[in-house]
C-alpha cells in the first residue's frame, strides 16, 4: 500500500514512469519504441502527451533484436539513434535508450563502440542539449520542422536564457548551403557554428532567418548558436 508514497519520500529524486498510458500518480509517461516516423529519427511526432505533462521517448539502442541481451551483436543506426536523442531535446521529451548489457556487464561490441562514439560526439554541443527546452512550441523560439531545399531540424533554447537558441540542422539541405526558417519576431544578434565558433552570415527578411555560407555540414547534427531577442509587437500609431 502506498508505494508510490514510499518511493517518493524515500527516493525524492526518482522519476515514476508508466509506459504508453498517462496513468495520473505517477510523474512521467513514457512512450515506447514508436516507429514509423518522417524523419525516421524524429520520436516526438509519436509522443502524443501534450506539454507541460513530462514525456519520455523510450527505445531500444540495438537496431534489432530483443530488449535485453540475446546473444547477438545487434547493429546501431546511427542517423537515427544520435537523431531522436537531439529532436526529443527539441521537444522537451525526456530520452531513454535501452542498452543490452551481457552477464559479463559489458555491451555487445557495436553498442560499446557506439556509446564511446557517442560521448566524444555530443561533448562539443553538450550545451546545446542539455539544460535546456525545445523550441518553437510550449516555451517560445525560432520554428523547427522542414526548412528550405529539404533540410530538417529542432530549435533548442537555454533554460535559463531563453534568448540563447541553438538550431540543429539534423537533415541537411540537398544542395544549398544555407538553411531559412521562420524567425518568429526574434531579432538575431549572432550565428556562430557550435562545433568550430566560427561566425556565419545571416539575414532576416519578411519573418524569416536565412544562415549562409555553410561550405561543410555535419554527418548528423549542424549545431548553430544563436543570440537573439524578442521585438515585441506594437500597433500602429494612430495619426
Amino acid at each position: 500500500m502506498d508505494l508510490y508514497e514510499r518511493i517518493r519520500q524515500e527516493r525524492p529524486t526518482w522519476t515514476l514512469s508508466n509506459n504508453n498510458e498517462d496513468t495520473p500518480i505517477m510523474d512521467m509517461v513514457s512512450h515506447e519504441q514508436k516507429v514509423g516516423m518522417t524523419p525516421a529519427y524524429d520520436y516526438p511526432q509519436a509522443v502524443l502527451t501534450p506539454q507541460p505533462r513530462l514525456t519520455e521517448g523510450e527505445w531500444k539502442l540495438p537496431t534489432r533484436g530483443a530488449w535485453w541481451y540475446d546473444g547477438t551483436d545487434a547493429p546501431v543506426d546511427y542517423p537515427v539513434t544520435l537523431g531522436r536523442i537531439i529532436s526529443n531535446a527539441g521537444s522537451s521529451v525526456k530520452s531513454l535508450m535501452a542498452e543490452t548489457a551481457m552477464i559479463n556487464g559489458r555491451f555487445p561490441p557495436q553498442q560499446e563502440v557506439f556509446n564511446n562514439y557517442a560521448a566524444q560526439y555530443l561533448a562539443p554541443i553538450w550545451e546545446s542539449i542539455h539544460g535546456v527546452e525545445g523550441g518553437g512550441y510550449l516555451y517560445g523560439g525560432l520554428t523547427p520542422g522542414f526548412w528550405n531545399d529539404g533540410a530538417h531540424g529542432v530549435i533548442t533554447m537555454n533554460r535559463d536564457n531563453p534568448d540563447l537558441q541553438y538550431v540543429h540542422v539534423l537533415t541537411k539541405p540537398a544542395t544549398a548551403s544555407s538553411i531559412t526558417l521562420r524567425d518568429n519576431g526574434y531579432r538575431v544578434r549572432s550565428v556562430r557554428d557550435l562545433r568550430t565558433g566560427e561566425a556565419k552570415p545571416f539575414g532576416q527578411a519578411n519573418g524569416s532567418l536565412t544562415i549562409s555560407g555553410v561550405t561543410a555540414w555535419d554527418t548528423y547534427d549542424t549545431v548553430f548558436k544563436r543570440g537573439s531577442r524578442i521585438t515585441p509587437w506594437k500597433p500602429a500609431r494612430m495619426r
